[in-house]
């Protein structure tokens, strides 16, 4: 069993929802919270324990992780 998420970000048009980029993270994904300053800004937090904030013009990787938990962040 894969213990690995995986953050799809997708884009609606008038074609229809396309994908507009998707990053692998190596533990499950629980909550997405997008910022209210960026609309290429957003956090997730996972099974880890830790905060990963993410930019989605960037193709590679978290910006920025914070592991401040011991167990699952949800």
């Amino acid at each position: 069993m894969c213990s690995c998420g995986t953050l799809v970000i997708l884009e609606q048009s008038d074609a229809g929802i396309n994908l507009l980029r998707s990053f692998d993270w190596n533990d499950g994904l629980f909550d997405v919270t997008w910022s209210e300053n960026n609309e290429h800004v957003l956090v997730t937090c996972s099974g880890d324990g830790s905060l990963q904030i993410w930019d989605t013009t960037q193709p590679t990787g978290p910006l920025q992780i914070f592991k401040e938990h011991t167990q699952e962040v949800d």
